[in-house]
């Protein structure tokens, strides 16, 4: 998570997340591609909401634009592929992402 600047350093909460990325688990799948998708994207600081696979290069991305939230995540697939984000200024490389991890 990618929180704004401003809280003290032992603070738990994310008080305005401005990037959400977790890694899909087998056990709450229909939670996180599900619901929680809706409640992520109705925060006024995001800008990006990305879920990750466990077995393979493949994410999920929500990216605001001018228009807001798509009602789609884009599919981001295979480790040559790359995340842009505009804000926090980022490009995220899905290589950098499964570093470690054997291909699929």
């Amino acid at each position: 998570m990618v929180d704004r600047a401003g809280g003290a350093n032992t603070d738990q909460v994310a008080t305005a997340p401005v990037v959400l990325a977790e890694v899909l688990c087998d056990s709450t799948t229909e939670n996180d591609l599900g619901d929680k998708v809706a409640e992520y994207l109705a925060l006024p600081t995001l800008s990006a909401y990305l879920i990750f696979a466990q077995e393979s290069a493949t994410s999920w991305a929500w990216i605001r634009g001018d228009a807001g939230f798509p009602s789609e995540p884009t599919l981001i697939v295979g480790r040559d592929k790359r995340i842009h984000l505009a804000a926090p200024r980022l490009e995220l490389p899905l290589a950098a992402v499964y570093a470690g991890l054997p291909d699929a």
